[in-house]
């Protein structure tokens, strides 16, 4: 399938916002892989997003008329930026009926293949699935994950420093459990899921303030207290 569904996303037009606008004034909410997965949105698909950062791909679905449009997506700031950006609340994919998937790719790997498995998880037939991200962000890792849950793939022209993929996700039963790791100093086991920083150990941040629990004040206590 060709990138000619429509023409380039005309993103400017949109009037879309970075969140938080305090730190972004000068950077637009788009990028050339949003630009390059909205060439590939169709009117009569049953859409599911993930990773849309500020709305760009949404807001271009609502242009298309698309009737719906779903979303994976873990950032807090992104669905925020969404929510504003298209005064549209943000619906997550839990299982709803599905035709094509647009994947802006994350940074993490783990990330990427408990959203895949995600999505896997609620098809009982292959989803097209378009894939995209900015060349120096996309490893061979990415490549790989897609080629282990997907059948089909296909590499596309680079545009713009925009690489993309296409395939056709499986559908699976797999579930990604949460790491444990047990941390006996602390007398503590701690679960961490796929994306988060430091996700297959415990981080200084963290160890820090687990010691230094004890010097918090209580609830009950408005009073100050003081880390030593």
């Amino acid at each position: 399938m060709s990138a000619d569904l429509l023409p380039s996303a005309p993103f400017v037009a949109l009037n879309l916002q970075r969140y938080p606008v305090k730190h972004a004034k000068d950077l637009q909410a788009w990028d050339a892989a949003d630009a390059y997965l909205a060439s590939f949105i169709r009117k009569d698909a049953a859409l599911v997003l993930l990773n849309d950062s500020f709305g760009a791909l949404h807001a271009m679905a609502i242009q298309c008329g698309v009737a719906a449009v779903l979303h994976i997506n873990d950032s807090w700031c992104s669905r925020y930026a969404i929510e504003k950006n298209t005064r549209a609340e943000l619906i997550d994919y839990v299982g709803q009926v599905t035709t094509c998937a647009l994947v802006k790719l994350p940074k993490s790997l783990s990330m990427l293949e408990a959203q895949l498995l995600q999505l896997a998880n609620g098809i009982t037939m292959p989803v097209e699935v378009y894939f995209s991200g900015m060349q120096k962000h996309v490893s061979n890792g990415h490549l790989a994950l897609i080629k282990q849950y997907c059948d089909d793939v296909e590499y596309l022209p680079t545009q713009r420093k925009a690489r993309m993929y296409r395939a056709n996700l499986r559908p699976s039963q797999l579930r990604i459990q949460p790491y444990s790791q047990s941390v006996p100093e602390l007398d503590l086991i701690l679960q961490n899921v796929a994306g988060v920083f430091a996700e297959q150990k415990i981080d200084i941040g963290s160890r820090f303030f687990i010691e230094h629990f004890f010097a918090v004040a209580s609830g009950k206590n408005s009073g100050r207290c003081r880390l030593r």
